[in-house]
């Protein structure tokens, strides 16, 4: 999968991709992710992170902006799934079902936009 980030709040910190694959009960649960990349942040424009899944099937992305780097999980950090379901504060966490997605042989690009809390909301701020 080549996962093309967009929407960042800032240009600082780490993002953090995590690839999960088709058990369903798996998805989000801790120490079931199939691959993690942690990668600086760019000073600007998209980011684009390759992950190899290890053979044809149905996986998920979930993404992270640590914004302060702090390698904890806060309310400024950016977060986005494959095919980019809403969020809300109430529901931080969508189905498999909303964010799988098949992948055969060859590169499959796929594109999210990042996440923030605005508010009482949750959602993109803007693509840079």
């Amino acid at each position: 999968l080549l996962v093309n980030v967009s929407g960042f709040k800032n240009r600082a910190g780490r993002l953090r991709v995590q690839l999960y694959g088709g058990d369903p009960s798996e998805f989000l649960a801790k120490g079931k992710k199939v691959r993690r990349i942690d990668v600086p942040v760019t000073p600007a424009g998209e980011m684009r992170v390759c992950v190899a899944v290890p053979k044809p099937g149905r996986y998920a992305i979930a993404v992270r902006h640590d914004a302060n780097n702090n390698r904890d999980s806060d309310w400024n950090d950016g977060a986005a799934f494959s095919r980019n379901p809403k969020i809300s504060l109430l529901d931080l966490k969508p189905k498999y079902a909303e964010v799988s997605i098949p992948v055969g042989n060859g590169v499959k690009p796929i594109d999210v936009v990042l996440n923030y809390r605005q508010g009482l909301k949750i959602a993109p701020i803007g693509r840079n």
